[in-house]
């Protein structure tokens, strides 16, 4: 890892230790009501935080990966949410890749940036929006500085690899440049990026009871802190295998593929949701010796059991662990900072890279991967002091693309889940065809041989994550297809539906609401467009082609008028009080959704 005084935001030095604390994953899950064990719900958080902001009804909203697409998409289905007067009943919202940057900037952003700036106009009437013309809150082409969605004007391959090559030529670590380079061209503009450099946490009052009272070396100016407004934010990435000098890294768990079955299973195939919140960081559920060998250790490494303190990342293990999970480490190097929480959750690029690295040879591209240092809750109090590991990280969609796993880990009665896909519904002979990143949910995957979706095979990287049954997908299907069919928003509606328990993710099982708004083109709302805007969307098909669901690589760079016309049509998913061939209004099943 590169060098970086460990300073606070005033510039004088950090304490040489940190007094942090551990939370424990209850092995039976959470419970509703005060979820035992969650970070959030536990006794510390609620002596210094409102804990109002997690009662009834429970309810928590998941913003897919996508890159800049979902960034532009989540302005506007967070415009539409806040244009209902529904975000205060909103408790938790989970996010992963271009849904974490979006997700970050409207938790973490300076009070000085109303939600106006942040989140756009609302214009509910498609016939109003002008592609460069009339008033500033209709104009296509006008985009605010501090709009969530301007950070996808910033991104882009060619930028990124710009911004790449000059961190590098300033001496940052092949390994940073991907989260600092998030931090630059995303986080930055809005006051939250690396200079100075900053941890982050949660609530004034969180941060003066908790973390500074117990490291009076530490300062309020060291920390950023979330808006108080705001849902609970879960950002989630996934935790690796540690990077191998001797090449090629072996599995962590999976079975080694027969001989000319392609060779040795790749270690980044399996992989850990690791998530982070303005209070916790960590695998969640706990695996006993699933990790790498311990040096010097007949056994192997343990994995997740829980969370930490996020301003405890990058520590080595501690020595002792006291009762109430408190424990004392010295301080890590490196902070760990925004940039890396949402850099951690969006590098959609990891599996190229590994897999360049290892298959063919090109080994330096191992380098490109990001990596933090970690270990684990579980046992904590028994840990070697060379527990601690650099693992490898990757995207969130490298595991679980839509961020749901984190909610239902928590048990909460009502998910809105926005599917913010490149995959526009299809028809295949009799199936309707979804983002494939859905199936694996119903434990399912999509067979082109058999055109049919058939169970998950037993060596696919999303193997573990079935927590619905093939009922739920058939109707979920059918409820997308029938109204987008008639020119309404893609959306469904499943009451009560059967959750089943999960290891791997943590997830105890029971039962839910779910609401899913799928990202489609949807009719009622362009053909009210003005012609002159439909027009002009028409003699650039390169960019307006694909609308809405713009390619997550090819189009990571939106103009302003790409991430507007994508806002106002997300925002309209789900604020609109318009009745569609006779199904009800967005509005209106949202509102009865969450009652």
């Amino acid at each position: 890892m590169s060098e970086e005084p460990t300073t606070n935001g005033a510039g004088t030095a950090a304490p040489a230790q940190l007094h942090a604390r551990l939370f424990a994953m209850p092995a039976a899950g959470a419970e509703p009501g005060l979820p035992a064990g969650l970070p959030e719900c536990s006794p510390a958080v609620s002596d210094a935080a409102d804990p109002g902001r997690f009662g009834p009804p429970w309810a928590g909203v998941c913003i897919s990966g996508g890159g800049s697409r979902s960034l532009a998409a989540a302005m506007g289905e967070l415009r539409g949410l806040e244009a209902l007067g529904v975000l205060p009943q909103i408790g938790w919202l989970s996010t992963v890749s271009g849904g974490t940057w979006a997700g970050t900037l409207f938790n973490w952003a300076p009070a000085e940036i109303s939600d106006a700036e942040l989140l756009g106009p609302l214009e509910l009437d498609p016939s109003q929006l002008r592609w460069d013309s009339g008033g500033p809150a209709d104009d296509l082409g006008v985009l605010d500085a501090h709009a969530i969605g301007s950070a996808a004007t910033r991104l882009g391959l060619e930028e990124m690899l710009a911004k790449a090559i000059e961190l590098y030529y300033r001496g940052i670590a092949a390994s940073e440049l991907w989260p600092r380079a998030i931090g630059e061209l995303v986080l930055a503009p809005f006051d939250l990026g690396d200079t100075p450099s900053r941890y982050f946490s949660w609530t004034s009052g969180w941060l003066a009871r908790g973390i500074l009272a117990d490291n009076p070396g530490l300062r309020a100016s060291d920390f950023l802190l979330t808006r108080p407004d705001r849902p609970y934010l879960i950002t989630n990435s996934t935790l690796f295998y540690p990077p191998n000098p001797g090449h090629p890294m072996v599995s962590l768990e999976a079975p080694v593929r027969p001989a000319g079955a392609g060779g040795p299973r790749n270690a980044w195939e399996v992989g850990y949701d690791f998530e982070t919140t303005p209070i916790s960081a960590g695998i969640p559920p706990a695996f006993a010796n699933a990790g790498p060998p311990n040096p010097g250790q007949p056994s192997s490494a343990d994995l997740g059991g829980g969370w930490i303190d996020p301003f405890a990342m990058g520590s080595i293990a501690p020595s002792t662990v006291s009762p109430d999970g408190r424990f004392r480490v010295p301080t890590p190097p490196n902070r760990f900072r925004l940039s890396d929480a949402a850099g951690l959750s969006s590098v959609a690029f990891v599996y190229d890279l590994l897999d360049l690295a290892h298959q063919r040879g090109i080994h330096f591209l191992d380098d490109m991967v990001p990596e933090t240092v970690y270990w684990p809750v579980y046992r904590a109090a028994q840990l070697p002091r060379n527990a601690a590991r650099s693992y490898l990280f990757g995207d969130g969609g490298n595991l679980e693309n839509q961020g749901i796993m984190a909610l239902l880990r928590r048990k909460l009665q009502k998910v809105i889940a926005f599917v913010n896909t490149e995959t526009q519904l299809t028809m295949s002979g009799n199936e309707v065809i979804v983002d494939s990143d859905l199936p694996p949910l119903f434990g399912l995957e999509w067979s082109g041989a058999a055109n049919a979706y058939v169970p998950i095979a037993a060596d696919s990287p999303f193997r573990f994550n079935q927590v619905f049954d093939r009922a739920t997908f058939d109707d979920l299907r059918q409820q997308l297809w029938n109204r987008a069919q008639a020119g309404a928003t893609a959306m469904a509606v499943q009451k009560n539906v059967t959750v089943f328990p999960n290891e791997h993710y943590g997830v105890a099982g029971g039962t839910t609401d779910l609401l899913w708004i799928y990202l489609h083109p949807v009719n009622a709302w362009y053909r009210q467009l003005h012609d002159t805007v439909k027009l002009a969307m028409d003699l650039e098909p390169l960019d307006y082609s694909m609308f809405p669901n713009y390619y997550t690589i090819d189009q990571l760079h939106l103009n302003a008028r790409q991430v507007n016309l994508l806002a106002h049509l997300t925002s309209w998913n789900v604020a609109s009080e318009e009745e569609v061939s006779g199904f009800p209004s967005n509005a209106e099943v949202i509102r009865e959704f969450i009652g």
